[in-house]
């Protein structure tokens, strides 16, 4: 049960605040993750956008509409409007992967993840970090825009 607290105000006014208690912990390096649903065929692995009610959609640099809208990178590939894991923290590991260790990973264009920006990007958004050449840290940064 959570803990009751009250707290008198300095105008004699009181404020109830409810402390929530802390649920039990996911299995170590566990992420974030949540269930959308691909708006189109979403590849494995890639950046995606928030796109209607609970719809996911690939992620592009070089669209400016797509500038804040960056919610995840999907854990495996979804045909159109079937169900799509999409974390939004924590690791992932897919050992086809070659990223240079410590180095940041951006949103690219057609939700591909890079380590160099896009030069043509009408905005950028780091999205993680690499930890080993087969294993990403998802790290969502703010997007900065052009």
């Amino acid at each position: 049960m959570p803990d009751i607290l009250s707290v008198i105000q300095a105008d004699g006014g009181m404020v109830t605040v409810i402390e929530a208690q802390q649920g039990p912990s996911g299995p170590p390096g566990a992420g974030v993750s949540n269930t959308l649903v691909a708006q189109q065929p979403l590849g494995g692995h890639r950046i995606v956008i928030a796109a209607g009610l609970n719809g996911a959609d690939h992620a592009d640099a070089t669209d400016p509409a797509h500038f804040g809208r960056v919610v995840g990178i999907t854990t495996g590939a979804a045909a159109a409007l079937a169900e799509v894991t999409v974390q939004s923290a924590g690791p992932i590991d897919e050992a086809s992967w070659s990223w240079v260790p410590d180095a940041d990973i951006w949103l690219g264009t057609n939700g591909l993840m890079t380590q160099t920006p896009p030069s043509s990007a009408a905005f950028v958004q780091r999205v993680g970090f690499a930890l080993t050449p087969t294993r990403i840290w998802v790290d969502l940064s703010e997007p900065v825009l052009f």
